[in-house]
């Protein structure tokens, strides 16, 4: 039986706005952001979409609960699909990381597969994290749609795991824009990637991905 995945990473928070780095700190959605939470479930109303998952963070929550709202279900939060944990960077800016960390914000750019955050997460930490999660996910809804609000750095986490690509690879996985949707099905333990960082929906509501 084919499950269809619907990958949703979170409509512009607060800290995207300011250039924060927040990973398992919680931000709110700025008003553009629930503009495209809506438009995003506007989207997916017709999907026949019949379970849908977030991160225990407010900025997925939030993105989900009108997707969830629209076709009369629930949001159900797991938190293995959080963001990455930053650790010490948490609600630090870009810049300061960069004054303050000059090595491991360099391998955050230019190779993430190889970043571990100071006293946080490695990037491998955050794949076996999630890839268990959305494989339970999965298993449970067998033959469905299912709706994931999450964030960026665990979309290109499953991405690369999904086409088998080692970690080193993740650096190559373009960050998907804030409210975009990509589509992956999975049928007889392969995944195929449908459509990946759809955004056209959004019309002028669109942000780009978030320039280090």
């Amino acid at each position: 039986m084919k499950t269809e995945i619907y990958l949703i990473r979170h409509g512009q928070s607060t800290s995207n706005l300011t250039r924060i780095f927040t990973g398992q700190v919680d931000a709110d959605l700025t008003e553009l952001g629930k503009a495209q939470a809506r438009a995003t479930a506007e989207f997916l109303k017709d999907k026949k979409i019949e379970a849908v998952y977030s991160s225990c963070l407010k900025r997925a929550y939030e993105t989900a609960e009108p997707i969830a709202e629209n076709i009369g279900l629930r949001v159900i939060p797991i938190k293995e699909l959080n963001e990455h944990f930053f650790g010490s960077w948490g609600s630090m800016s870009y810049d300061e990381v960069k004054e303050k960390y000059p090595l491991e914000y360099d391998a955050f750019k230019n190779d993430i597969g190889i970043f571990k955050a100071p006293e946080g997460e490695s990037s491998e930490d955050v794949r076996k994290r999630v890839s268990f999660a959305a494989e339970k996910i999965i298993k449970e809804n067998e033959g469905k749609k299912i709706a994931i609000a999450t964030h960026g750095i665990v979309i290109k986490s499953l991405l690369t795991f999904w086409q088998n690509k080692p970690i080193t690879e993740m650096k190559n996985e373009p960050v998907v824009t804030n409210g975009s949707v990509t589509i992956v099905e999975y049928e007889n333990g392969e995944y195929r990637i449908v459509l990946k960082g759809a955004d056209e929906h959004l019309k002028e509501l669109k942000t780009d991905a978030p320039k280090l």
